[in-house]
């Protein structure tokens, strides 16, 4: 049997080019999430703030179990780790939990990540890049008795990215 190399010269290709386009997002970002405007130089609206490590690779099945032990994704898909601290009370459900890990996705405008996953519930975000910020909404949702009630957003999310991606940001407890 004869293989043709073109084929999997196109496959290879085609992975480095997804590859490349996540490139241009991995790093550690800081994200303020408020209700109503909000802005880095003006935080009155913000609620809760986020550290969140976007990765290229998987995060390591020792440090994905450590920051997050009950977890909800297939762990060859969880690229992200976060970290959320809840200023004030607010009706949504971003900051039940305070670290966790997560899948990302970007279609090459809109970078979409979990800052909450549950068997039944969730706090979804997504943004856009626009110049040198990440901007977008977050949103609680869940199913059955997991359901947000109506009010529990859309919330607004702003981000920037602080540097390259770093795992500490999200770590608990001591590094393996």
């Amino acid at each position: 049997m004869k293989l043709s190399a073109i084929p999997v010269v196109a496959i290879a290709i085609l992975s480095y080019a997804a590859q490349a386009k996540d490139q241009a997002i991995t790093g550690t970002y800081e994200f303020l999430i408020c209700k109503g405007a909000c802005a880095f130089s003006d935080r009155g609206n913000v609620f809760a703030t986020a550290v969140v490590a976007f990765f290229n690779g998987a995060i390591t099945w020792s440090d994905q179990r450590r920051i997050n032990p009950i977890y909800h994704y297939d762990p060859s898909d969880v690229r992200a780790c976060y970290a959320v601290s809840r200023e004030v009370q607010a009706k949504s459900y971003l900051g039940i939990k305070k670290t966790g890990t997560s899948e990302w996705k970007f279609d090459g405008h809109t970078i979409q990540f979990m800052l909450f996953h549950s068997a039944d519930a969730g706090y979804v975000v997504e943004v856009d890049r626009t110049g040198d910020l990440l901007i977008g909404t977050g949103k609680s949702w869940g199913v059955g008795g997991g359901a947000a009630p109506p009010d529990y957003g859309p919330d607004t999310v702003i981000g920037r990215r602080l540097g390259p991606p770093d795992i500490s940001v999200c770590a608990i407890g001591p590094s393996p």
